[in-house]
């Protein structure tokens, strides 16, 4: 795909995700006794209808993750893995990433400043993505797994799953993503072949892995101590 699609593709996601996030809302005005206004004790004092955008955008965001896993030929995985290998879903995953993040920023509730500061280099990262010099397959998959356990967790927090699955899923997945990217680092040294854009990458995902991972435990304690009250 050019640049031109990839910008196009963001654009479309960001008004369309938005213009969805504004209905669920003037929705939930007219209706403050439907299900979807139901507070969801998250700690942001979202509801139910906050969490309805960004689930579609992940659940669709893995979709294609997994369709660029499965066109991926067997004799030039090494290729998209390392390499640089410019397909349809990954694009398309890139532009939806970046207009459901900026969107996000303007038309949903985000608390605090760490989760602005996530969302703006979620959007730099994902255009980063597009521009990488190598190791194109290996971000991607790095991304997707972190999606993955965001995912559970906005599932957890809207009751389809315990808040303890969800928790635990964003830390393994964390673990797991960190894990990629070591593996990289370690067999690729010393990663001539990355450019500006792939190393905003790293350095991004690392980082939010670290952060996902010490919340993640700093939850699942807060919930086995609410547990043991209990008993």
């Amino acid at each position: 795909w050019s640049r031109r699609c990839r910008l196009a593709v963001g654009l479309v996601s960001a008004l369309s995700l938005g213009l969805t996030n504004f209905c669920l809302e003037k929705y939930v005005q007219r209706n403050p006794t439907s299900r979807l206004a139901r507070d969801m004790d998250d700690g942001c004092n979202r509801r139910l209808y906050n969490y309805a955008v960004p689930i579609l955008s992940m659940g669709l965001g893995l979709s294609l993750w997994v369709a660029s896993l499965s066109t991926t030929m067997t004799e030039t995985r090494q290729d998209w893995w390392f390499g640089v290998r410019r397909q349809w879903s990954s694009s398309w995953a890139a532009g939806l990433a970046a207009g459901h993040y900026a969107q996000d920023i303007v038309a949903n509730q985000w608390c605090g400043m760490v989760l602005f500061m996530h969302h703006v280099a979620a959007v730099a990262h994902a255009f980063c993505l597009q521009a990488a010099s190598s190791w194109s397959g290996l971000l991607f998959s790095w991304s997707g797994v972190y999606e993955a356990g965001s995912l559970l967790l906005c599932l957890s927090y809207t009751g389809v799953v315990s808040r303890h699955v969800g928790h635990m899923a964003a830390t393994l997945s964390s673990v797991i993503g960190m894990g990629l990217g070591v593996h990289g680092l370690i067999v690729k040294w010393p990663l001539d072949e990355l450019n500006c854009a792939a190393w905003f990458s790293v350095i991004a995902l690392t980082g939010l892995g670290v952060g996902r991972i010490q919340d993640g435990v700093e939850q699942l304690r807060q919930i086995q101590r609410i547990a043991d009250k209990r008993a």
